[in-house]
């Protein structure tokens, strides 16, 4: 039997003949059904629009992904032997390095290999390549020989593709030295161009080193992101 809502205008037979017929009030067919298909159209546009958007903001958010860096060294895991020489020289000197990150961060502070003939009160600073001291502190608490490290009172922040320099006052000379050679040294984001990246001047501690040579001092630094 059929259901009827009267007054009867429009039947609608679903696929199932066992399914009884269904009919609807007129005012269902001029004002309802528009006003379900266009919410029905509105919902799915909606849907479409906000589904466009997340992937945009999702791809936008991968491509904005940076790493992060912490106590990044240029010489993570190089020594200077073999090869490395300790200099006779026991003439006072500035020796230094230059180098770039390719994203902007901090210097956090300065490291230098030590020789066993090196004595005296080593300080490291961080200069601009036009000789700007940025920033100096006093190397303490020394071992004989190998690594040491000391880190800025506040970090300096570095912009990105911009050449800096790092330097460590010999009081007695006697620095660790070898060739840089000719390939670039990379580690992480930052680079020591090769060739004549070495820089030194024969000055008491503060000076900035300004002769470039092909030499390599062990002179590091502490970087870290952001």
């Amino acid at each position: 039997m059929d259901q009827v809502i009267p007054p009867a205008e429009v039947n609608l037979r679903k696929t199932d003949p066992k399914l009884p017929r269904v009919v609807f009030h007129p005012y269902f067919k001029k004002i309802y059904l528009p006003f379900l298909a266009a919410l029905v159209l509105a919902a799915g546009a909606g849907l479409g629009t906000f589904l466009i958007q997340r992937q945009q903001r999702l791809a936008s958010q991968a491509s904005g992904i940076k790493q992060v860096y912490s106590n990044v060294n240029l010489f993570e895991t190089q020594s200077p032997l073999p090869n490395s020489i300790t200099t006779a020289d026991a003439t006072p000197v500035v020796v230094g390095l230059k180098f770039s990150s390719n994203i902007a961060g901090r210097i956090v502070g300065i490291r230098f290999h030590k020789a066993g003939t090196d004595s005296g009160q080593h300080i490291g600073s961080l200069w601009t390549a036009s000789g700007g001291q940025l920033a100096s502190a006093t190397f303490t608490s020394e071992s004989d020989s190998g690594w040491q490290q000391v880190l800025f009172s506040t970090p300096v922040g570095i912009a990105a593709n911009t050449i800096y320099v790092a330097s460590v006052s010999m009081p007695a000379g006697h620095g660790t030295v070898k060739s840089f050679g000719t390939v670039d040294l990379i580690s992480g984001p930052l680079t020591a161009p090769a060739g004549n990246n070495g820089v030194y001047v024969y000055q008491e501690a503060g000076s900035f080193p300004t002769v470039s040579v092909n030499l390599n001092y062990y002179v590091d630094v502490v970087f870290s992101s952001p």
